[in-house]
This record gives structure tokens, sequence and C-alpha cells, in this order.
């Protein structure tokens, strides 16, 4: 009979025992690996948004500045001895840097305004664009201000048509009368990738609307 008591509860401590050591090294392993893979999958979900935010901010601030420049460009003005539009064809590190000088119409002052965008590199060897303006007229108490407008660029290229061509090089005290088309294009570099923004305007200032 004490034989057959101790039988019994020899079955139940066995019965009641809690997980071996390999068991529990085999579910802490098993929950490192769980762990370890959500917490790489969510930082590189951060990152990719981060990437992603960066990228179309920079897209964002590229529009802006063709926009800009294409709304000038539409009302750019050459009728008298002072105002003009000069186009120069530069390069640096074989990239394409055009200058481009012209008067146009601007709500921030009142009557013409002088225009100037142009690149340079700057001294951690990105080409940065530039955007100077000010007044045509010497007797306005304004200041001849300037703006960079985009760093890291790869291109700033703009043509002009002239009889069915697209020409680099354009200045209306040669020819003075503005060309028939204007080609800006703008090349910058965003993620390690290569995005290219272009855009024709056609001058419509003292032309017929149809």
């Amino acid at each position: 009979m004490n034989l057959r008591l101790k039988n019994t509860s020899l079955k139940q401590v066995k019965s009641f025992s809690g997980f071996t050591l390999i068991e529990v090294l085999v579910a802490f392993t098993i929950g490192a690996f769980i762990l370890t893979a959500l917490y790489t999958s969510f930082f590189m979900a951060l990152r990719a948004i981060k990437r992603g935010r960066n990228e179309v901010i920079r897209l964002q601030e590229a529009r802006r500045v063709m926009c800009m420049i294409a709304s000038e460009l539409a009302s750019t003005f050459v009728q008298t001895d002072n105002t003009f539009f000069k186009l120069e064809d530069r390069e640096i590190f074989n990239k394409t840097v055009s200058r481009l000088r012209f008067t146009t119409f601007s709500f921030r002052y009142p009557g013409i305004v002088k225009v100037s965008y142009y690149a340079y590199e700057d001294h951690d060897g990105k080409i940065t664009l530039y955007k100077s303006f000010g007044s045509l007229f010497k007797n306005q108490t304004t200041k001849w201000e300037k703006l960079d407008l985009i760093e890291d660029i790869n291109e700033f290229r703009v043509e002009v048509l002239h009889h069915g061509k697209w020409i680099a090089t354009w200045d209306t005290a040669l020819s003075p009368f503005l060309p028939e088309a204007i080609k800006v294009t703008l090349s910058l570099n965003i993620n390690n990738k290569e995005f290219t923004l272009s855009q024709t305007v056609y001058p419509h200032i003292g032309k017929p609307l149809f």
C-alpha cells in the first residue's frame, strides 16, 4: 500500500515539473531572433521613410525653382536701351551651368527688374544655383539681393530656340529681339539618384495673345 502511494506521488511530481533548461534556451533564442528581426525592420522602415521624405522635399524645391524661373522668363521684357536678355554657356567640371541675365516684370518691385541666374562651385565641391535680382531703376531705394536656390545640382542648362534650332547663347545687344522659346533644364542628385526637370517657356510680353 505504501509503495503504491509513493509511485502515485512520483507521477504527480513528474506531471507538474517545469521546462527544461534546453527548452528555456531555445525559447529565448527564438524570441531574440524575432525581436532582432522586428528591430531591423522597424529601423529600415524609418530610413526608407526619411529617404522618401528627403526626396519629396528636394523635388518640391526643384519644382519651385523651375516655376519661378519659368514665370519670370514668360514676363521677360526687352524694348528699351537698358533692358536686355543675355545667355552665356559655361561649364564647371564638364557640367553645363548656363548664366542667364534678363529684365522682367516682377511682383516684388514696381516696374522692371534685373534678374540673374548662375551657378558656382562651393567650398565643399557641390554646385549651387544662385539668383540675384534688383530694380532696373537706380533711383529706387532697393538693394541688389542674392539667394542660394538649390545646392548639389548636376546641370543648369538654358537654351533658346532660333530658326528651329536650340542654341546655348543669346545677346539682345547683338540681336535686339527675344528668342522664340526658352528651354530650362535642371538636373540634381537625390539619394544618389539623378533627377532631371525640363520646361519650355514662350515669352509673351509684347506678343499677340492669339
